[in-house]
């Protein structure tokens, strides 16, 4: 399992990436495939899915980076309108 976590405005966002079991149309049979999801802030409930570890670790640094590229966004937007507003 990887986990990561990155606070952001005092609220935790967590990406993990760890394997999950598929169950067959007809229940008899399970494969293994791995899963990437982010939990909490701009972009909640997003998922990558991967056939191989290798793979589902490649997914969690893409998550990752996308995590800290719309947090960025938002902090970028947030120092726009303090200037904004000490100008005024």
């Amino acid at each position: 399992m990887a986990v990561t976590a990155i606070d952001h405005d005092g609220r935790i966002v967590t990406v993990t990436s760890q394997p999950v079991e598929i169950a067959t149309f007809n229940n008899t049979s399970q494969s293994m495939a791995f899963a990437t999801n982010i939990y909490g802030g701009p972009l909640d409930h997003s998922s990558w899915q991967a056939t191989s570890w290798s793979a589902s670790l490649r997914n969690h640094v893409v998550a990752v980076n996308k995590v800290i590229e719309a947090i960025a966004l938002d902090v970028d937007r947030a120092d726009q309108r303090g200037v904004a507003t000490e100008g005024s």
